[in-house]
């Protein structure tokens, strides 16, 4: 969530430059798109009460996303889309589960997928190019796998959890115009999941992390820029 937020300052930053170089006015870009590519999902760590605190990354694996959505001009859109997160993994030392005595060293393998519908805020620069801010919601599902060892020696526990839930959704992207209908872009994305999923206790929160790299096609012809915008494509 750290790199989220960063990445939106940033954006907001480069917004001010853009609108001291650039008149800025509502342009007719508005359509449908659809579109889908690779998603590189990571499990992600950190302290329950402070976001800026401690954060650690598992091990990732690949998955792919696929969306549709409505762009109602150059600065906003809708979408809904579906995440399919593969099986990243989480692994500690040492934790303290209240639901089972002692210490365990925790190895879990995580099966998880999400729809998700969102609202973007879009800030074009230079002549193809545009970043944006997702905010929405992901309502996932998750099947875990767990292995705890005790620390010390003692039974090996093994367990399967399965849950579901909703939470909020938080993205950063940046996109570029390949023609008048292809578009590519790349997002980092990331919501929270239950502690229970990695065998957290009450002092950490899980979220799913996710490098997105996709193409998109744009339906209709309200995909040319005026000329003097901000990348002109076509003309009128």
């Amino acid at each position: 969530m750290r790199i989220l937020i960063t990445a939106v300052v940033l954006m907001l930053a480069c917004g001010v430059v853009n609108a001291q170089e650039v008149e800025v006015e509502l342009r007719r870009m508005r359509g449908w798109y659809a579109g889908g590519g690779l998603a590189l999902a990571t499990t992600g760590v950190g302290e329950a009460d402070n976001p800026y605190g401690e954060y650690d990354d598992g091990s990732g694996d690949s998955g792919f996303v696929i969306n549709t959505g409505y762009r109602f001009n150059d600065f906003f859109a809708a979408e809904l889309g579906y995440l399919d997160g593969g099986n990243p993994q989480w692994s500690d030392s040492a934790i303290f589960l209240p639901e089972v005595p002692g210490l365990y060293d925790t190895n879990v393998s995580l099966d998880i997928s999400a729809y998700q519908a969102s609202g973007l805020a879009i800030l074009p620069f230079l002549k193809r190019w545009e970043g944006y801010f997702k905010i929405g919601l992901s309502y996932w599902d998750a099947d875990s796998n767990q292995v705890l060892t005790p620390v010390g020696g003692g039974p090996v526990i093994t367990r399967n959890l399965d849950d579901t839930g909703t939470d909020l959704l938080m993205g950063v992207g940046v996109g570029a115009s390949l023609s008048k209908h292809v578009h590519m872009r790349f997002e980092y994305q990331s919501f929270f999941i239950d502690k229970e999923l990695l065998a957290l206790n009450d002092f950490y929160q899980g979220s799913l992390d996710t490098a997105i790299l996709e193409v998109q096609y744009r339906f209709g012809d309200k995909w040319d820029r005026r000329e003097g915008g901000y990348w002109p494509i076509g003309k009128e």
